[in-house]
C-alpha cells in the first residue's frame, strides 16, 4: 500500500478530482432546467434563485464565523478537521453526505 499522503498528491488524483469539481460544478446548470420544466410557474424559478443563494450564503458565513469565534485563529481550513470527538465528526459527515 502506498502513504495517503503521496496517493493523495499523485497526478492521477489529482485530475480525477479535478474533472470531479468540473462535472459538480455544471451539474447545477442542468438541474435549473429539470426544476423549471417541473414547476407550476417557471417564471418564478428566479425568484428560487435568489432566495436560495441567499439562505446558502448565510449559512456558510454562519458556520465560519461560529467556528472562528469557538476556535480562533488556529481554525483549520475544512471545517469538520475542527471536530475531535469521532461521533461528532461522524455525524457532521453524515449531515454533510445528506445535503450533497
Amino acid at each position: 500500500m502506498y502513504p495517503a499522503a503521496y496517493v493523495s498528491h499523485s497526478p492521477f488524483v489529482q485530475q480525477v478530482s479535478a474533472v470531479c469539481i468540473f462535472v459538480f460544478g455544471l451539474m447545477g446548470q442542468v438541474l435549473y432546467v429539470e426544476f423549471m420544466a417541473e414547476m407550476k410557474r417557471p417564471g418564478d424559478f428566479d425568484k428560487v434563485v435568489y432566495f436560495s443563494s441567499v439562505v446558502m450564503l448565510a449559512t456558510y458565513v454562519f458556520v465560519a464565523a461560529f467556528a472562528y469565534a469557538f476556535i480562533g485563529a488556529d481554525v483549520a481550513p475544512m471545517v469538520l478537521d475542527n471536530i475531535t470527538d469521532n461521533w461528532k465528526r461522524g455525524l457532521a459527515n453524515m449531515l454533510l453526505a445528506v445535503h450533497v
